[in-house]
């Protein structure tokens, strides 16, 4: 191992720059969000209004999951470092493509996670939304863990 690379500090870099990403991408749905002003909100089965603690579970689930995925990355990036900040945004769309088609379909597969999280079919801003949050993800993350690691 070459002097200065630790999986230790390249992780929490990571981590710390998977939550800025989640944060990033919560402020870039708002900017291009999925669903327009008069554009019907698909809704996956029919149910009750969502109690407190479910409302929050997909929340904690985007937060936590922003966080770990960005500890791998960042863990990764040790001994794969980027030539470029452009790195971090095929790292937002390869977790675009992991969380849509693999995670999603998964989760799907258990009772009642499948009123919470839906694969239907998309409208072309729903996909616009998603692919333009997970880019800014990736680069917000790849962006706050190089500052982070210069500094650790």
């Amino acid at each position: 191992m070459k002097s200065g690379r630790s999986i230790l500090k390249g992780a929490l870099a990571g981590f710390v720059g998977g939550l800025a990403g989640a944060a990033g991408s919560i402020l870039a749905g708002k900017l291009v969000p999925a669903h327009v002003h008069g554009e019907p909100v698909p809704h996956p089965s029919p149910m009750p209004h969502p109690s407190t603690e479910q409302q929050r579970s997909p929340q904690a689930l985007h937060w936590a999951f922003g966080a770990v995925a960005g500890a791998a990355y960042g863990a990764m990036m040790e001994y794969r470092p980027p030539v470029s900040v452009w790195r971090g945004a095929a790292f937002g769309v390869t977790v675009n493509k992991l969380t849509h088609r693999s995670l999603l379909t998964a989760l799907n597969s258990d009772g009642p996670v499948d009123q919470q999280i839906s694969v239907a079919p998309q409208t072309s801003q729903a996909r616009v939304s998603e692919w333009f949050t997970h880019v800014v993800y990736g680069l917000t993350t790849e962006i706050t863990r190089r500052a982070v690691r210069k500094r650790l």
